[in-house]
């Protein structure tokens, strides 16, 4: 079995573009892998349902931010400070949610 690791890079490299600058979509494999990843990770320290709700809920924040992110680019607003703002709004809905799940909820 014989790979092209230059081939296979070249494949990924607009998903790891798009993951830059934070475009996240459901087409993209890597930010899946990313959050499987972040899965097993988690299920170290966490129960598998609560680390699973983490990984479900950080998915649904990064999937509306940018579809968010979409909608007001076509929009009227100026769009540097929209995306501005829609990416802090998202990141400080990440950061709360995790001090939840790591503070406050346990089961």
């Amino acid at each position: 079995m014989n790979i092209d690791l230059v081939a296979l890079k070249e494949s990924f490299i607009p998903y790891l573009d798009s993951l830059k600058g934070f475009h996240f979509s459901f087409l993209n494999p890597l930010f899946w892998i990313f959050l499987f990843i972040l899965l097993l990770i988690l299920r170290v320290f966490w129960y598998l349902e609560k680390s699973f709700y983490f990984c479900a809920m950080l998915a649904i924040i990064l999937l509306t931010a940018s579809k968010v992110e979409n909608c007001m680019t076509i929009g009227i607003f100026g769009e540097d400070l929209t995306l501005l703002l829609v990416r802090i709004v998202a990141l400080f809905l990440i950061l709360m949610m995790f001090l939840y799940y790591a503070f406050v909820r346990d089961y």
